[in-house]
Formats: C-alpha cells, sequence, structure tokens
C-alpha cells in the first residue's frame, strides 16, 4: 500500500517492478505485503520480493498439492477412467491461485480446483489442505481464527481455523 513518507521516485520504483513482473505469462492474480517484502501470485505461483532490493526472496508452488493430490487419488482416477469417467485434468499441472491471504506466518491461497492451501512461511511446510467448493476458490482470508472462502457459485464458507470444521455457509445469488 501507499505510505505518507514515500516520494514520489519511491513510488515509482515499486509501481515500474508491478507493471514489469514477468514472471509468467500469466497476470498477477493478487497482490499484498508483509513487514519486509512484497508478495504476489501469478499462475501456480506465490513469490516473495525483497521491498527494499526488489530481490527474489522465496516462492510457494501449487504443485506439491496437486502431487500429493495425484498420489493420493491416483487408484480413484484409475478407477473412473474404468468406468468412462475422466481424471482430473490439473493432476500434474500448476494451478491458477485466484486470491492470497497472510497473517502474521500463515499464508493462504485460493485454487481453481476448489481447495485452498495454507503454508507457514517461518517453516515453508503447508500445513493445511482443504477442499471448500465444488468450483474455484475465488477469495480467501485468513486471520488465524478464522478461514474464510468464497467460490464461483456464489457460496461463502467460514471455519474455524484449528479445528477446520465447517462454522457456517452462506449461499449467494444463484444463476439461472
Amino acid at each position: 500500500g501507499y505510505v505518507a513518507y514515500e516520494t514520489l521516485e519511491e513510488v515509482k520504483k515499486k509501481f515500474d517492478l508491478i507493471k514489469s513482473l514477468k514472471i509468467s505469462p500469466k497476470a498477477i492474480t493478487d497482490l499484498t505485503q508483509d513487514e519486509n517484502n512484497i508478495i504476489f501470485s501469478t499462475f501456480g505461483m506465490v513469490m516473495y520480493l525483497n521491498k527494499v532490493t526488489y530481490e527474489f526472496v522465496k516462492s510457494y508452488s501449487t504443485l506439491e498439492k496437486v502431487v500429493l493430490l495425484k498420489k493420493k487419488k491416483k487408484k480413484k482416477e484409475k478407477e473412473e477412467v474404468k468406468k468412462g469417467g475422466r481424471a482430473n485434468p490439473l493432476a500434474t499441472e500448476l494451478q491458477q491461485i485466484h486470491s492470497i491471504s497472510l497473517d502474521g506466518i500463515l499464508l493462504s491461497v485460493a485454487l481453481d480446483d476448489g481447495t485452498v492451501k495454507v503454508w507457514n512461511t517461518e517453516t515453508d511446510k503447508p500445513i493445511a489442505l482443504l477442499k471448500d467448493h465444488e468450483l474455484q476458490v475465488l477469495n480467501v482470508y485468513n486471520d488465524g481464527d478464522y478461514i474464510v472462502t468464497s467460490s464461483a457459485k456464489g457460496i461463502i464458507n467460514i471455519r474455524d481455523f484449528e479445528t477446520k470444521d465447517l462454522l457456517n455457509t452462506i449461499e449467494g445469488h444463484q444463476w439461472d
């Protein structure tokens, strides 16, 4: 965000950096910051850049989640294919990140397959994977106590972060 004490040159430098981020042919889908970093999501990745030097710090990939899901579902996918069903085409590909939420050390991402993945940014380990919606998760908010998600189907889910229990579902506009 804009800080009142930044000079016009500093603001322009940040704007130029954001405009020039061509890490992927896909667009930047969300942008936030912490005390030391600019954090942004692009197709399948969340990247951290140092706020002062704009140097790469670290990144998180959705591929790990997808590979883990594929290992767990491998037998089921084979059965679906045998029955004439279709295996998940995203199983070996990076997934689109629609939204990111950062609360202290918890980084949450809203994914294309209806899941939300949460990392502990101190340990860089995934700590939660929630299958929260049938369609894409478009937004995610995490404050350490609750995790709130919204989907392309117009549904909002509110979960207790610690237990992962679903506390409430709010249904929005239904398309005809």
